[in-house]
């Protein structure tokens, strides 16, 4: 199975990992089109509107670059290698402000 834990960082899997991330409306309706695959769920929007994903997702630079595109719409919550990945990102496109 391509989805088997063999990774010591909590959530992340050798072809695919678990994301877990809080979006905008406008990323849920897109992923509600366009599922990330067939586990993805999502979590009733919390007091500021926002949902919850979690889904499998390919574990390969071009969905990390996929999720970077929704910019400040989006909040990736795990992996954590990920999200600290999506904020050193954002902190240089700030600096060069």
């Amino acid at each position: 199975h391509a989805a088997l834990r063999n990774n010591p960082e909590p959530g992340v899997w050798l072809r695919a990992l678990w994301l877990k991330a809080r979006l905008s409306s406008s990323v849920v309706w897109m992923l509600a089109e366009k599922p990330l695959s067939r586990d993805q769920a999502f979590s009733e929007p919390d007091a500021d509107g926002w949902d919850y994903v979690s889904a499998t997702a390919p574990n390969d630079q071009q969905t990390l670059w996929w999720i970077q595109g929704f910019g400040a719409n989006i909040e990736v919550l795990t992996p954590f290698s990920w999200r600290e990945h999506v904020l050193q990102h954002a902190k240089a496109i700030l600096a060069r402000a």
